[in-house]
């Protein structure tokens, strides 16, 4: 199956753009009651990059869940079921607060867990990180599908880097 561009691009492009630019608005919008209408608006723009191609999910089936990991604000995102390799189950955004607690001078760690390659009814997974000029780092097998566990292997991820 091929990806959609459109699911592909909210992920990997629009919301990751979005959390790197501006993460006080990113992490505000996401956890206030216009996190819907933020969403519709950021999937009309990708739908508007991809002539051609219907998006397949409206806003309100994506799902934005807000949970700490350590200390840090943190959100996940909650995708439709991805039909094709490199299409995510879930976003998660990591907002690095340093001692002081200003949020204007926090940076942003954008993660993926992303369907592999494993046929069509697997549900393998991979995680990924995304920096800011959009390289992706392949940071090997990825937990089960659900959020939970998904923040779980965030928090283990940032406990090695950090």
């Amino acid at each position: 199956m091929e990806v959609r561009q459109i699911h592909y691009g909210l992920a990997h492009v629009a919301l990751r753009t979005v959390a790197f630019e501006n993460p006080p608005m990113f992490f505000g919008v996401m956890v206030s009651d216009e996190v819907q209408d933020f969403l519709a608006h950021l999937l009309g723009v990708v739908q508007e990059q991809v002539p051609g191609e219907e998006a397949s999910f409206t806003a309100e089936d994506l799902v934005a869940h807000s949970v700490r990991i350590d200390d840090f604000p943190t959100v996940v995102i909650e995708f439709p079921a991805p039909v094709a390799q490199t299409e995510v189950y879930f976003i998660g955004a990591v907002l690095l607060i340093d001692e002081s607690g200003n949020v204007e001078d926090a940076s942003v760690r954008f993660y993926t867990l992303e369907k592999a390659d494993g046929g069509l009814d697997s549900i393998e997974t991979v995680l990924g990180e995304w920096s800011k000029d959009g390289t992706h780092g392949n940071l090997g097998k990825g937990p089960k599908p659900t959020p939970e566990l998904f923040a779980e292997a965030l928090g283990e991820q940032l406990s090695r880097t950090l």
